[in-house]
This record gives C-alpha cells, structure tokens and sequence, in this order.
C-alpha cells in the first residue's frame, strides 16, 4: 500500500513538472503572437532607461515645486517672510533642475562609453582607403 501511494505521488509530481518546463515557451509564442520581440535586452540599455525615467520624474517634481515657489510669492500679499520663504524655494528648486541636469548628462555620458566599449564600437576602424604607396621606378 504504502509503495502504491509512493509510486503515484512520484508521478503526479512528474506530470507537475513538464509543463513548468514549457512555461518560457509559451510565454515566448504569446508575446510574439502579441507582436512583441523575443529578443534579450541588454543590461545597460534598461539601467540606461531606467535612470532617465527617474531623473525625468524628478525633474517633474522639481517644476511643480517651482510652480507653487511662485505661488507662494505671488498670494504673499507683501509678506516679506513669505516672500523670502517662496524666493528661498525657488532658489532650491533651480539648483536641483542643474543637479539633475548634469546627473542626466553624466549618467548618459558613462551608460554611452560603457555601452561601446563593451561592443567594442569605439575600436579605431582600419583605414578603407590607404594611401597608394609610390612604386621605384
């Protein structure tokens, strides 16, 4: 009895396992039936994408916290320790547009050179037109 129940849970766990194996193949044939490519993405192009969708996001907040610097001043009704508040924001708010600016330029900057000298297309290329050497004569 007990080598019955042995035999039968060891196939059940048999069937369990194949389709798990196939799992990638379908995944593959629904995202090709989708129209999407099955090619591998490099490594560097998604941490390249990434850290430009999060600068570009923080650069959107940045601008709204801008934005309500200037309404700040503006509904300050002549306030002067608002208004020092409001110019005091938007001063901050001017140095993290610049400190995102140069991490974008930066951050792309070393993604670019990483990324070619990686695929070696920063390689110098062999000259395709030489100069014609003289011949004696």
């Amino acid at each position: 009895m007990i080598i019955a129940s042995t035999g039968l849970i060891g196939s059940a766990s048999f069937a369990w396992a194949t389709p798990a194996q196939d799992i990638g193949k379908g995944l593959r044939d629904s995202s090709s039936a989708a129209g999407y490519s099955n090619t591998p993405v490099d490594i560097g192009v998604m941490i390249g994408k990434l850290i430009g969708t999060a600068l570009s996001y923080i650069g959107v907040l940045l601008l709204c916290y801008l934005l309500y610097a200037g309404f700040l001043w503006m509904t300050a009704g002549g306030d002067s320790k608002k208004v020092d508040q409001a110019k005091l924001m938007i001063k901050n708010a001017i140095i993290g547009m610049i400190i995102i600016g140069i991490a974008y330029t930066a951050s792309s900057f070393i993604m670019t050179t990483i990324g070619s000298a990686i695929d070696g297309s920063n390689a110098p290329a062999a000259n395709p037109n030489p100069a014609p050497t003289p011949t004696p004569g």
